[in-house]
């Protein structure tokens, strides 16, 4: 009987410890120490827009968008010309925006093959 019972409770344990790998295991570390992966796929999973907020911290203001074959560079273009920026040219990973003669460089990051991870200077 003590047999059967530490077996039950072994599989349930194996079935757990698969059950968090599948579920949130295939994704890379968040890279902004402000907020972690599982919190990153829950507002991916909550949200309705194509691009989402994620976080901020004194500096910079954090978005996501899937990168959907370029069309994530779209996004966060049409974001920043919604509040007045106009796209300037891309270099590397940055985008360079300008308004009122003042530029910006918002950093991308590919987070997953899926997913692009945006750095925004918060005076924007």
């Amino acid at each position: 009987m003590a047999n059967k019972t530490i077996g039950f409770v072994f599989c349930i344990i194996i079935l757990f410890v698969l059950y968090n790998t599948f579920r949130v295991g295939f994704y890379p570390d968040s890279p902004i120490t402000a907020i972690n992966k599982n919190d990153i796929l829950e507002k991916l999973q909550s949200s309705s827009k194509n691009i989402t907020f994620l976080t901020s911290d004194n500096d910079y203001l954090y978005y996501i968008t899937e990168f959907d074959k370029g069309n994530g560079m779209e996004r966060i273009i049409e974001l920043m010309e919604n509040n007045g920026y106009t796209y300037q040219t891309q270099e590397g990973a940055g985008l360079f925006f300008i308004k009122d003669d003042n530029q910006i460089i918002i950093s991308t990051e590919m987070w997953t093959k899926k997913y692009m991870i945006f750095k925004i200077p918060s005076s924007f």
